[in-house]
């Protein structure tokens, strides 16, 4: 309600106490333009406040809508930084995982490095084995190639006779097998 549609709080002065017109009826004249100044400033001053209120009541609500929007985006940060602690958790287990199987690769590398150290040793000692046997087989193919010759000596001495020359010589030299093959 403005100043203009209250109710005067004037009361009506009585008309034995009413100024006559002159000079004080002048001074009335001007109180009551003042009064009636004043109301129309009291008025746009009522006017003034409430369009400011008006306007802080807007700025309220555009705070309180912009406090909303604030608060609706530290949920959604909250709810992406949950997401996101979900994610480094899965990815710290799978890389724990990935350093145990490491781990594991390693440990069963360690055990085929001395598999293969063993494998080569024993091939090592496999070749110096066969080299062994083929020295041995070379001694034994040329014993015997001896001995043909030797056979094939005495063979030719009883043939000719002399075969008491190649008994009286396989006994100085400590050879059995002759002493056999010449009797």
């Amino acid at each position: 309600m403005t100043l203009r549609n209250r109710p005067t709080c004037w009361p009506s002065m009585p008309p034995s106490r009413q100024p006559a017109p002159g000079k004080a009826g002048k001074g009335f004249a001007v109180v009551a333009a003042e009064v009636k100044d004043l109301a129309s400033q009291t008025a746009k001053a009522t006017e003034e406040i409430d369009r400011q209120l008006t306007n802080m009541e807007n700025a309220a609500n555009s705070s309180i809508s912009a406090t909303e929007t604030v608060a609706n985006k530290v949920l959604e940060i909250t709810e992406q930084t949950s997401a996101m602690a979900a994610a480094t958790d899965q990815q710290s287990a799978a890389t724990s995982e990935i350093a145990q199987n490491v781990n594991e690769a390693a440990t069963g590398t360690a055990h085929v490095s001395r598999d293969i150290e063993t494998v080569s040793g024993i091939a090592q000692e496999t070749g110096e084995l066969a080299t062994s046997v083929q020295s041995m087989i070379a001694n034994m193919n040329e014993q015997t190639r001896e001995l043909q010759e030797k056979g094939g000596q005495i063979h030719q001495a009883r043939a000719c006779g002399h075969s008491r020359g190649i008994h009286d010589h396989a006994e100085r030299a400590g050879k059995p097998a002759l002493l056999r093959l010449v009797q």
